[in-house]
């Protein structure tokens, strides 16, 4: 796997009971949306936990994952939804 860039994003899985974790390098969050959408589609019944990550810089100017905000999900679901 290459070093992430600046901004890039990865959704992320576990299928419960807790098993190996999985996570997808995506382009764009309408991306990592659909890719939400069809593990919710296969995992259906089966509880799993996920969400999108960013690569980004924390308060010290380091680099880390940092989670995706719900409400901007929300806000790029609601677009795609209007199309």
């Amino acid at each position: 796997m290459t070093d992430p860039n600046p901004g890039d994003l990865r959704v992320w899985y576990v299928p419960c009971p807790p098993r190996c974790s999985y996570t997808q390098s995506v382009a764009n969050l309408a991306e990592a949306l659909a890719v939400l959408d069809f593990v919710r589609l296969v995992q259906a019944g089966v509880p799993t936990q996920m969400g999108v990550v960013r690569w980004q810089p924390d308060e010290d100017g380091d680099y880390e994952w940092c989670d995706v905000e719900d409400d901007e999900l929300a806000d790029v679901a609601a677009v795609i939804a209007t199309q």
